[in-house]
């Protein structure tokens, strides 16, 4: 599996100035994600393939979660189905007064094209709606995006299921999310199961 990666990597990545192959593997899970952990901190962004259960287990299940969380530095995850040529022109923004969501949000500016299609969505618990939460319009607005706000009021929902709504109904190309960095009133400390990058169907851009 080594050596057909690094011969894919040469073969597509090979003329580019400065591409390396660097292999991770020491035998054990822990050690491959606390390497690449390390090495994505050298690095403007991450580019993850997607974990695939039916796949052979090359990689751990939460390398890309690890990643996210251990360098601090944008961790694009790219779906394993569908073909995704470019990202960010129909990207979708999914907002929490979190530290992630917000870090996320920053980040996904170089990535999201000039002219743009954006979704902002904002789901929240019922009677908790922020009163600051449409700000992240204005935010988007200061850096030449124009963003469609959309909030919603969480009942029965997974938080799972609004994001993969709101990102089919959107065509989206591109997803921001927060991982963790929960304050105050979060939608994930009143016992609804966090989203998981396994289970996106579009490339996200997440952020711990």
């Amino acid at each position: 599996a080594a050596a057909a990666s690094r011969d894919a990597f040469s073969a597509t990545a090979g003329s580019l100035a400065d591409a390396e192959w660097v292999d991770l593997n020491r035998g054990g899970e822990d050690e491959i994600m606390h390497r690449l952990g390390q090495l994505a901190c050298y690095s403007d962004l991450t580019v993850l393939g997607q974990h695939e259960d039916a796949s052979r287990h090359l990689a751990p299940a939460e390398l890309a979660t690890h990643v996210c969380s251990a360098s601090g530095r944008p961790v694009l995850v790219v779906p394993y189905a569908g073909h995704f040529p470019d990202v960010g022109r129909r990207p979708m923004f999914a907002w929490s007064e979190t530290a992630g969501a917000a870090r996320a949000l920053a980040d996904g500016l170089a990535l999201t094209s000039p002219d743009a299609e954006a979704l902002l969505l904002y789901a929240y618990e019922r009677n908790l709606r922020s009163e600051f939460a449409e700000r992240a319009v204005s935010l988007l607005k200061s850096h030449g995006v124009t963003a469609q706000f959309e909030p919603f009021a969480l009942e029965d929902e997974t938080m799972m299921d609004v994001l993969l709504n709101f990102a089919s109904d959107h065509g989206a190309d591109l997803m921001t999310l927060g991982l963790t960095g929960s304050v105050g009133l979060s939608l994930f400390d009143r016992g609804r199961p966090k989203p998981t990058l396994r289970e996106l169907t579009v490339p996200v851009l997440c952020a711990c």
